[in-house]
């Protein structure tokens, strides 16, 4: 049994930021970490040869970002990532007509204009965007464009839109300047921040026993006592009632809890020995406006991003959760089938496929949090608040940059910073 300072209890981004600041000003940490890596939703996935990050992905706007300074400080490599040199393909794999392309930004900018004045804020995005596209008559060709945008909402959130709040998505704030993703995988970042950190890989916590003068944690054989812990793991695990907290939660931090929910934008990679594909999609992204809703509506082209012969094809929402049960020989099969549409012709074998299930990952319950019809997005603010001698840090906590990043190393920051000024 040991007595560090703090104990925090998960080694992704939140967690690291905390250990990280608390041990440079002299503070004894210990990260108990229940996967075998450190980074947390940051995972950079190389069976195929390529880094290629299945998780988190982007600098979401540099500018000002803690990230970016991250990974300048560290030597992490970035790359400008514009999305608007995107190429879309009809679900034929044709190239989609200049002037539904229009119509496509036009519907695109009808639809976030509404959100922004739509007063009644606890509605769901769905109900907004069928209210709109009441006001159209749509071709075949539009419907589909109509139905990729409302896929391209669900990647962006995870969530399924008659799930999603309007409140919820225009509650946060952005940084702003382009945005940057990692050729070489943003694991770079954690693995930095984790040098010299006292962290235990693959010690799950299972209990934590806790008051006003201390804490005991939990973990399997693993039991550390200290003055303060920092509870950091995402949201998912939370809901799923998975630490036997005693005394258990207060009944505000619970209900803060049920109220968010955990969005799922799951990725699927494939690789081959060489890029193969034709000019059209040197592009760096690519979208795809299926028949089927919600289908591989997204594509990044790491050849052009990084250099690998690699596609990372990015989906939320429902149907990002259908991925979940089923195999990876499925997925492949279909995602090969579009490919092969767009390419025209069949397709050389794929050096392999990765495919992630962030929603049954039992470490994390999802890919970041929403606030769902129904909720509040004041929830985030009591997810922060301490209950004795705990702290709460990940990006759940962190109303202002939720469900990103960057919000939560800044959630870690604050906690330890609070545990400073104690």
């Amino acid at each position: 049994m040991e007595t560090p300072k703090v104990c925090v209890i998960g080694a992704g981004m939140a967690g690291l930021a905390a250990a990280r600041t608390l041990a440079d000003a002299g503070v004894a940490v210990v990260v108990l970490e229940a996967r075998d890596r450190v980074g947390g939703r940051v995972w950079t996935d190389r069976s195929l040869g390529v880094p290629i990050d299945m998780g988190a992905s982007w600098i979401e706007g540099v500018d000002g970002n803690p990230v970016t300074e991250l990974a300048r400080r560290h030597g992490v490599r970035t790359v400008a990532a514009d999305e608007d040199a995107e190429v879309m393909f009809d679900a034929g794999g044709a190239p989609v007509a200049a002037a539904l392309e229009d119509e496509i930004e036009a519907l695109t900018e009808e639809l976030l204009a509404a959100l922004e004045r739509d007063d009644r804020r606890d509605v769901s995005v769905a109900s907004v965007l069928d209210s709109l596209l009441r006001g159209h008559t749509l071709s075949a060709a539009q419907r589909r464009g109509a139905a990729w945008l409302g896929a391209n909402f669900e990647t962006t959130w995870g969530a399924a839109l008659d799930r999603l709040s309007v409140g919820g998505i225009l509650d946060d704030e952005e940084f702003g300047g382009e945005s940057h993703v990692f050729p070489d995988g943003y694991d770079g970042i954690p693995r930095a921040l984790a040098q010299g950190l006292d962290v235990r890989l693959t010690s799950p916590v299972t209990a934590i026993e806790h008051g006003a003068d201390g804490v005991r944690v939990i973990a399997g054989d693993t039991v550390v006592e200290a003055s303060r812990a920092i509870l950091t793991v995402p949201l998912g695990v939370l809901k799923g009632r998975k630490i036997d907290f005693s005394p258990a939660l207060p009944a505000a931090k619970l209900a803060a809890i049920d109220a968010l929910e955990m969005g799922v934008l799951n990725k699927v990679a494939i690789a081959w020995d060489e890029a193969f594909w034709k000019s059209e999609l040197d592009a760096p992204f690519f979208a795809y406006l299926s028949e089927r809703p919600g289908e591989f509506p997204f594509f990044m082209n790491l050849a052009a991003i990084a250099g690998h012969p690699a596609l990372l094809a990015l989906t939320g929402g429902t149907f990002a959760r259908s991925l979940e049960t089923r195999s990876d020989d499925d997925v492949r099969r279909a995602l090969v089938a579009v490919l092969e549409r767009i390419a025209g012709e069949k397709l050389p074998a794929a050096r392999g496929i990765r495919v992630a299930r962030w929603g049954s990952d039992p470490f994390a319950g999802g890919s970041y949090s929403y606030v769902p019809v129904g909720g509040d997005p004041a929830a985030y603010d009591v997810m922060a608040e301490p209950v004795g001698a705990l702290r709460f840090a990940g990006e759940a906590t962190n109303r202002t940059y939720p469900a990103t990043v960057h919000g939560a190393y800044l959630s870690g920051l604050r906690e330890a910073r609070r545990i400073l000024d104690e």
